[in-house]
Protein backbone atom coordinates (compact mmCIF):
# COMPACT_ATOMS: atom_id res chain seq x y z
CA UNK A 1 0.00 0.00 0.00
CA UNK A 2 2.81 2.39 0.95
CA UNK A 3 4.61 1.65 -2.33
CA UNK A 4 1.45 2.47 -4.30
CA UNK A 5 1.08 5.79 -2.47
CA UNK A 6 4.69 6.70 -3.20
CA UNK A 7 4.27 5.75 -6.87
CA UNK A 8 1.21 8.01 -7.09
CA UNK A 9 3.18 10.78 -5.37
CA UNK A 10 6.02 10.39 -7.88
CA UNK A 11 3.62 10.83 -10.78
CA UNK A 12 1.83 13.80 -9.26
CA UNK A 13 4.98 15.66 -8.20
CA UNK A 14 6.32 15.16 -11.72
CA UNK A 15 3.14 16.81 -13.05
CA UNK A 16 3.58 19.70 -10.60
CA UNK A 17 7.17 20.19 -11.76
CA UNK A 18 5.93 20.52 -15.32
CA UNK A 19 3.26 23.03 -14.25
CA UNK A 20 5.75 25.35 -12.51
CA UNK A 21 6.34 27.98 -15.18
CA UNK A 22 7.20 31.69 -14.77
CA UNK A 23 4.02 33.77 -14.69
CA UNK A 24 2.41 36.66 -12.84
CA UNK A 25 0.63 34.23 -10.50
CA UNK A 26 3.69 32.16 -9.63
CA UNK A 27 3.49 32.72 -5.85
CA UNK A 28 -0.10 31.45 -5.39
CA UNK A 29 0.63 28.61 -7.83
CA UNK A 30 3.79 27.72 -5.89
CA UNK A 31 1.89 27.83 -2.61
CA UNK A 32 -0.81 25.49 -3.97
CA UNK A 33 1.89 23.08 -5.19
CA UNK A 34 3.62 23.17 -1.78
CA UNK A 35 0.35 22.42 0.02
CA UNK A 36 -0.20 19.41 -2.23
CA UNK A 37 3.37 18.06 -1.97
CA UNK A 38 3.41 18.56 1.80
CA UNK A 39 0.19 16.60 2.17
CA UNK A 40 1.37 13.78 -0.08
CA UNK A 41 4.51 13.38 2.02
CA UNK A 42 2.56 13.39 5.28
CA UNK A 43 3.80 16.74 6.59
CA UNK A 44 1.68 19.42 8.26
CA UNK A 45 3.70 22.55 7.48
CA UNK A 46 6.13 23.82 4.86
CA UNK A 47 8.44 26.78 4.38
CA UNK A 48 10.25 27.93 1.24
CA UNK A 49 12.71 30.83 1.37
CA UNK A 50 14.68 32.08 -1.64
CA UNK A 51 17.10 34.95 -2.23
CA UNK A 52 20.77 35.79 -1.90
CA UNK A 53 23.03 34.63 0.93
CA UNK A 54 25.31 37.38 2.25
CA UNK A 55 28.18 37.38 4.72
CA UNK A 56 27.05 36.44 8.20
CA UNK A 57 24.41 34.10 6.74
CA UNK A 58 22.00 36.94 6.10
CA UNK A 59 19.38 36.16 3.45
CA UNK A 60 18.06 39.05 1.35
CA UNK A 61 16.07 39.36 -1.86
CA UNK A 62 17.66 38.79 -5.26
CA UNK A 63 17.70 42.55 -5.83
CA UNK A 64 19.70 42.88 -2.57
CA UNK A 65 17.56 45.74 -1.25
CA UNK A 66 14.44 43.62 -0.77
CA UNK A 67 13.36 40.85 1.57
CA UNK A 68 13.76 37.22 0.46
CA UNK A 69 10.77 35.46 -1.07
CA UNK A 70 9.02 33.32 1.55
CA UNK A 71 6.08 30.94 1.12
CA UNK A 72 4.89 29.14 4.24
CA UNK A 73 1.86 27.88 6.11
CA UNK A 74 3.59 28.04 9.51
CA UNK A 75 1.47 29.95 12.04
CA UNK A 76 1.76 33.74 12.18
CA UNK A 77 2.47 33.54 15.92
CA UNK A 78 5.47 31.26 15.39
CA UNK A 79 6.83 33.54 12.67
CA UNK A 80 6.42 36.59 14.91
CA UNK A 81 8.36 35.00 17.79
CA UNK A 82 10.99 33.65 15.37
CA UNK A 83 11.48 37.08 13.77
CA UNK A 84 11.39 39.09 17.02
CA UNK A 85 14.08 36.91 18.58
CA UNK A 86 16.23 36.72 15.41
CA UNK A 87 16.15 32.93 15.58
CA UNK A 88 17.42 32.69 12.02
CA UNK A 89 20.89 33.26 13.48
CA UNK A 90 20.61 30.13 15.65
CA UNK A 91 18.23 27.95 13.64
CA UNK A 92 20.19 24.65 13.34
CA UNK A 93 18.21 23.55 10.26
CA UNK A 94 18.91 26.80 8.44
CA UNK A 95 22.60 26.69 9.43
CA UNK A 96 22.91 23.11 8.18
CA UNK A 97 21.45 24.07 4.81
CA UNK A 98 23.94 26.93 4.37
CA UNK A 99 26.78 24.43 4.04
CA UNK A 100 25.45 21.39 2.19
CA UNK A 101 23.46 20.19 -0.82
CA UNK A 102 21.94 17.13 0.81
CA UNK A 103 18.40 16.84 2.26
CA UNK A 104 18.25 15.71 5.87
CA UNK A 105 15.82 15.19 8.75
CA UNK A 106 15.78 17.89 11.45
CA UNK A 107 16.39 15.32 14.19
CA UNK A 108 19.54 14.02 12.49
CA UNK A 109 20.85 17.55 11.94
CA UNK A 110 20.59 18.25 15.66
CA UNK A 111 21.98 14.83 16.63
CA UNK A 112 25.19 15.49 14.69
CA UNK A 113 26.35 18.35 16.90
CA UNK A 114 26.33 19.77 20.40
CA UNK A 115 23.23 21.94 20.57
CA UNK A 116 23.75 25.43 22.03
CA UNK A 117 21.31 27.07 24.41
CA UNK A 118 19.94 29.31 21.64
CA UNK A 119 19.55 26.38 19.27
CA UNK A 120 17.75 24.50 22.04
CA UNK A 121 15.38 27.49 22.39
CA UNK A 122 14.57 27.23 18.68
CA UNK A 123 13.87 23.51 18.97
CA UNK A 124 11.67 24.06 22.01
CA UNK A 125 9.71 26.78 20.20
CA UNK A 126 9.23 24.44 17.22
CA UNK A 127 7.91 21.72 19.53
CA UNK A 128 5.56 24.23 21.19
CA UNK A 129 4.02 24.82 17.76
CA UNK A 130 3.76 21.07 16.97
CA UNK A 131 6.75 21.02 14.63
CA UNK A 132 8.55 18.09 16.24
CA UNK A 133 10.57 16.88 13.28
CA UNK A 134 10.98 17.70 9.62
CA UNK A 135 12.88 17.33 6.38
CA UNK A 136 14.99 20.11 4.85
CA UNK A 137 16.08 20.49 1.20
CA UNK A 138 18.96 22.98 0.66
CA UNK A 139 19.12 24.87 -2.66
CA UNK A 140 22.34 26.52 -3.86
CA UNK A 141 22.84 28.36 -7.11
CA UNK A 142 25.71 30.27 -8.72
CA UNK A 143 27.44 32.85 -6.59
CA UNK A 144 25.34 33.49 -3.51
CA UNK A 145 21.99 32.31 -4.86
CA UNK A 146 20.29 30.42 -2.02
CA UNK A 147 17.06 28.73 -1.07
CA UNK A 148 15.63 26.22 1.37
CA UNK A 149 12.50 24.09 1.29
CA UNK A 150 11.61 22.58 4.65
CA UNK A 151 8.69 20.41 5.73
CA UNK A 152 7.68 19.64 9.32
CA UNK A 153 5.30 17.40 11.22
CA UNK A 154 3.79 17.12 14.70
CA UNK A 155 4.46 13.37 14.71
CA UNK A 156 7.20 10.97 13.66
CA UNK A 157 8.04 11.54 10.02
CA UNK A 158 8.19 8.93 7.26
CA UNK A 159 11.25 9.41 5.05
CA UNK A 160 10.36 8.86 1.37
CA UNK A 161 12.29 6.24 -0.61
CA UNK A 162 15.24 7.35 -2.74
CA UNK A 163 13.23 7.85 -5.94
CA UNK A 164 10.66 10.04 -4.20
CA UNK A 165 13.36 11.97 -2.30
CA UNK A 166 15.09 12.68 -5.62
CA UNK A 167 11.80 13.83 -7.16
CA UNK A 168 11.05 16.17 -4.23
CA UNK A 169 14.59 17.53 -4.48
CA UNK A 170 14.01 18.21 -8.19
CA UNK A 171 10.69 19.86 -7.27
CA UNK A 172 12.53 22.12 -4.79
CA UNK A 173 15.11 23.10 -7.42
CA UNK A 174 12.42 23.73 -10.04
CA UNK A 175 10.33 25.79 -7.62
CA UNK A 176 13.36 27.93 -6.76
CA UNK A 177 14.48 28.35 -10.38
CA UNK A 178 10.99 29.38 -11.49
CA UNK A 179 10.53 31.92 -8.70
CA UNK A 180 13.99 33.32 -9.25
CA UNK A 181 13.30 33.73 -12.97
CA UNK A 182 10.19 35.74 -12.11
CA UNK A 183 11.92 38.02 -9.63
CA UNK A 184 15.45 38.16 -11.01
CA UNK A 185 14.37 38.73 -14.64
CA UNK A 186 16.49 35.94 -16.11
CA UNK A 187 16.45 36.07 -19.90
CA UNK A 188 15.99 32.47 -21.00
CA UNK A 189 16.69 33.43 -24.61
CA UNK A 190 20.34 34.09 -23.69
CA UNK A 191 20.91 30.41 -22.85
CA UNK A 192 22.11 28.37 -25.83
CA UNK A 193 22.48 24.65 -25.13
CA UNK A 194 23.94 22.34 -27.77
CA UNK A 195 21.76 19.47 -28.96
CA UNK A 196 24.09 16.95 -27.32
CA UNK A 197 23.89 18.82 -24.00
CA UNK A 198 20.08 18.72 -24.16
CA UNK A 199 20.11 14.99 -24.91
CA UNK A 200 22.42 14.29 -21.98
CA UNK A 201 20.37 16.37 -19.53
CA UNK A 202 17.30 14.46 -20.67
CA UNK A 203 18.97 11.14 -19.86
CA UNK A 204 20.21 12.57 -16.54
CA UNK A 205 16.63 13.46 -15.68
CA UNK A 206 15.73 9.79 -16.13
CA UNK A 207 18.36 8.78 -13.59
CA UNK A 208 21.02 7.50 -15.99
CA UNK A 209 24.68 7.67 -14.93
CA UNK A 210 27.38 9.24 -17.10
CA UNK A 211 28.59 5.75 -18.03
CA UNK A 212 25.07 4.61 -19.00
CA UNK A 213 24.50 7.75 -21.08
CA UNK A 214 27.79 7.14 -22.85
CA UNK A 215 26.66 3.63 -23.75
CA UNK A 216 23.32 4.93 -25.05
CA UNK A 217 24.85 7.72 -27.14
CA UNK A 218 28.02 5.90 -28.21
CA UNK A 219 30.43 8.35 -26.57
CA UNK A 220 32.85 8.09 -23.67
CA UNK A 221 31.89 8.66 -20.05
CA UNK A 222 34.40 11.52 -19.92
CA UNK A 223 32.75 13.23 -22.90
CA UNK A 224 29.35 12.91 -21.18
CA UNK A 225 30.75 14.54 -18.04
CA UNK A 226 32.26 17.36 -20.13
CA UNK A 227 28.86 18.05 -21.74
CA UNK A 228 27.21 18.06 -18.30
CA UNK A 229 29.75 20.58 -17.00
CA UNK A 230 29.23 22.81 -20.07
CA UNK A 231 25.43 22.67 -19.62
CA UNK A 232 25.75 23.54 -15.92
CA UNK A 233 27.98 26.51 -16.76
CA UNK A 234 25.58 27.83 -19.42
CA UNK A 235 22.60 27.43 -17.08
CA UNK A 236 24.42 28.93 -14.08
CA UNK A 237 23.75 25.72 -12.16
CA UNK A 238 25.86 24.26 -9.37
CA UNK A 239 24.50 20.70 -9.49
CA UNK A 240 23.20 18.46 -12.27
CA UNK A 241 19.79 18.37 -10.55
CA UNK A 242 19.65 22.16 -10.66
CA UNK A 243 20.67 22.15 -14.34
CA UNK A 244 17.81 19.74 -15.10
CA UNK A 245 15.36 21.98 -13.21
CA UNK A 246 16.49 25.07 -15.13
CA UNK A 247 16.45 23.24 -18.46
CA UNK A 248 12.86 22.21 -17.72
CA UNK A 249 11.95 25.81 -16.80
CA UNK A 250 13.34 27.07 -20.12
CA UNK A 251 11.67 24.08 -21.86
CA UNK A 252 14.90 22.65 -23.26
CA UNK A 253 13.77 19.32 -21.89
CA UNK A 254 10.30 18.11 -20.99
CA UNK A 255 9.28 16.89 -17.51
CA UNK A 256 9.64 13.16 -16.92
Amino acid sequence: MLQELEADALRRINELIGALQPCADILPLARAALIEVSGMLGFNTFTYVGGRLLAGHKIVGWNLDTRPIAITNVSTEFRSVYSANRMDVDDPVLKYCFHTLYPKEWSKICAQKTVSRKEHNFMRLSHDFSMNDGLAFPIHGPGNDYGILSFSSHSQIHIPDMALMAMVNLFAQRLHATIRENFDHIEASNVKLAAREIDILHWCSEGKTAWEIGQILGISERTVETHIQNAKRKLNAVTTTQAIAKAMTIRFIEPL
